[in-house]
This record gives C-alpha cells, sequence and structure tokens, in this order.
C-alpha cells in the first residue's frame, strides 16, 4: 500500500468519525448508529496504517523524521481520544432517577457582593441575576429587578407546594416564572440587598 492511499483512509477515516460524533446532536435515536460509524472508521484507519507499515517496515526505520515523529504523536492523540469515550458511562435506559420530596435554599443577599447560600437540600446548581439601569448623567443605579435560578439535585415527585418569602424582608414580593420537577425560575422587582430569602417547594403542604 502506498504512503498516499494510505494517508487519503486516514483523512476519510477521521471524517468519518467527526461526523459520527456530531450527528447524535442533531438525531439523538441514531446514537448507536453513529457508535457503530465511529468505531469502524477507527478500524480502517488503524488497519490501514497496519497495512502500510507491513508493506514498508524494511525502509521506515531508515527513514524516521521529525515529521514521523509528529504524525505518531498525533495517532496517540486519537487513541486517547476515542479511548476516553469509550470509557464514559450512561445510565440504563429505563432506570429511573431517585425521586426527592422536597427542595430548600437559603440564601443571604449581601449589599454589593454575591450572595451568600446559608443552607440547602436538594440543591444542584443556583444562580442569582440582577439587573439594573444605569443614569448616564450621575452614573447611580437604580434596580430592576433580580431573578433566581434553582436546579434540583434529584427531580420532585411533585411540585404541588412552594413557598419564596424573607423572614428579614417580609414585604418583599417574589414572583414564580417557572417551577417543574428538576427546576424553579423566581423574579423579585424591590432590591432584595440584605436580605435573607427561603426557597421552599414540596409534594406536602409547607
Amino acid at each position: 500500500m502506498s504512503m498516499d492511499f494510505a494517508g487519503l483512509l486516514a483523512i476519510i477515516s477521521f471524517a468519518i468519525q467527526i461526523a459520527a460524533g456530531v450527528a447524535p446532536m442533531r438525531w439523538p435515536e441514531c446514537k448507536w448508529l453513529a457508535g457503530f460509524i465511529f468505531w469502524a472508521a477507527c478500524a480502517v484507519a488503524v488497519g490501514s496504517a497496519l497495512w502500510w507499515l507491513a508493506d514498508n517496515w524494511s525502509g521506515l526505520m531508515a527513514r524516521i523524521t521529525p515529521n514521523w515523529l509528529i504524525v505518531f504523536g498525533l495517532i496517540c492523540a486519537l487513541i486517547g481520544v476515542a479511548w476516553q469515550m469509550s470509557g464514559r458511562t450512561e445510565p440504563r435506559r429505563g432506570t429511573a432517577a431517585p425521586v426527592a420530596d422536597s427542595v430548600n435554599l437559603r440564601l443571604f443577599m449581601r449589599p454589593n457582593d454575591l450572595p451568600q447560600e446559608v443552607s440547602k437540600t436538594n440543591i444542584y446548581r443556583w444562580y442569582t441575576l440582577r439587573n439594573e439601569a444605569i443614569n448616564t448623567t450621575d452614573g447611580s443605579r437604580h434596580h430592576i429587578g433580580t431573578q433566581f435560578f434553582l436546579v434540583f439535585e434529584s427531580p420532585l415527585a411533585a411540585t404541588s407546594y412552594y413557598r419564596i418569602s424573607s423572614p428579614t424582608h417580609p414585604n418583599l414580593q417574589f414572583r414564580k416564572m417557572d417551577l417543574c420537577d428538576r427546576s424553579m425560575v423566581i423574579v423579585v422587582e424591590a432590591d432584595p440587598a440584605g436580605a435573607t430569602v427561603d426557597f421552599q417547594v414540596s409534594d406536602k403542604p409547607i
């Protein structure tokens, strides 16, 4: 096998691997077929390399150059990526995730600083987004609203009951924008700086 033909097979195989890796993002139902094509392309690339080595081994050792070392390093990198992908594990289909019965989060809204987490239960991530209007004349800032984004660690069995309140600032009015078994979005228009805010979701009365 000539080097040009082996290189052509390697390039085609690499292009097929890229396509097989991207395809499941557009067509998730074909993930198993994309995996088969990916590994088949890997086999073709390795097979062409071994075939070329078998035909040219005698003269190869006398012609090793830095370019060959670079090619060898790239091949090792591709093998490492393939090995890493093959080691990923996914939950089996039909295996239900653990279900929780409640969510609790307490935040202290520090003035001119990021909120401080005081306590949490069944919270995977939380984020806050503060919106302000800036007066271009004097540079003063005016609070427009603050959004709270909560992502739950385990899905809730039910979201029948929820409560968002502030024990330190009882006049704050919170508005629920979205609530499902995995997340919650809350908005408050008044400035919550200096307030302690409690988020509670449960399948039982709170």
